[in-house]
């Protein structure tokens, strides 16, 4: 009669030795005492006759088994997205088809092993209501998702303002990346601090901005400080600068077409240069 062990060699150790190798993860689906259906990795191949194979788990502990009392475990296939990508979802036909939002948690449930889970967290850029969190918070199969840029309100080098910070202040956008609110974009400005975009507003690079004219000193409609012919000027040269009637009747003529009150500074010019004829009648 055969014996226990000549037995367990042939129900378990039909395979070769070369089943197996070190560094293949493997699962024991025989039975092993307190370590049946427990995965590991190989970590000792020998030439024992029944028990060829050093199986160590996660825990550290290990048990010899032979080739028949172990299965191979496939790597998981590397997944197409990492967390903080930004994914879009397509080919569905409910509400959540074109949602885009980043990439939360990766991981392969029981039941596919070979099709990775992606968890999203929708977008809420700009969204100040608090929804459930079953609304922003969503899984789908890599199938379902597409790759996407962040949905962003101002790029790298735009100048915005910061508000609702207990004051306001201007910088330039440097760096715009997804952390550390999941789902938000986040603006890192020049000079340190990042921002999400409810807290900004667009302003003017500050060197294309145009100083305020000067409304004293050569107003823009006399003419200006840099024309020759501006108003003040061509007075100066016809002596105007001694006659009022006639100094304020160039004046309103050359603002006429410039202040958006031509009737108006025609008027003006018509009752200065009344004053002046009556005067010059009264001689």
């Amino acid at each position: 009669m055969m014996n226990c062990w000549h037995l367990s060699w042939q129900k378990w150790g039909a395979r070769k030795l070369t089943d197996f190798k070190v560094g293949d993860k493997v699962k024991i689906v025989g039975y092993i005492t307190g370590f049946t259906g427990e995965t590991g990795e190989i970590t000792k191949t020998g030439r024992a006759s029944i028990w060829p194979y050093m199986v160590t788990l996660p825990n550290g502990k290990s048990t010899p088994a032979s080739a028949g009392e172990l299965e191979l475990v496939k790597p998981e296939p590397e997944p197409k997205f990492k967390v903080g990508d930004w994914v879009k979802v397509q080919g569905r036909t409910d509400k959540w088809n074109g949602t885009v939002g980043t990439v939360q948690k990766v991981r392969y449930p029981y039941y596919s092993k070979e099709h990775p889970l992606y968890t999203i967290h929708k977008n809420d850029v700009g969204d100040d209501k608090k929804r459930d969190i079953s609304e922003n918070v969503l899984q789908f199969f890599e199938d379902q998702l597409v790759a996407t840029d962040a949905p962003t309100k101002f790029k790298k080098g735009d100048w915005v303002k910061i508000t609702g910070w207990g004051g306001s202040w201007e910088g330039q956008v440097l760096q715009i990346d997804s952390l550390p609110k999941p789902g938000s974009i986040y603006y890192h400005l020049a000079g340190g601090g990042g921002f999400s975009d409810k807290h900004l507003k667009a302003a003017e690079d500050p060197a294309t901005v145009k100083p305020a004219a000067d409304m004293v000193n050569g107003p823009s409609h006399y003419g200006g400080a840099d024309n020759p012919y501006e108003a003040i000027k061509v007075a100066e040269a016809w002596g105007f600068e001694k006659n009022a009637y006639l100094f304020n009747a160039l004046k309103y003529l050359a603002r006429a077409e410039h202040k958006g009150r031509k009737v108006e500074d025609l008027k003006k010019l018509q009752f200065y240069v009344a004053r002046e004829i009556a005067l010059e009648e009264a001689k």
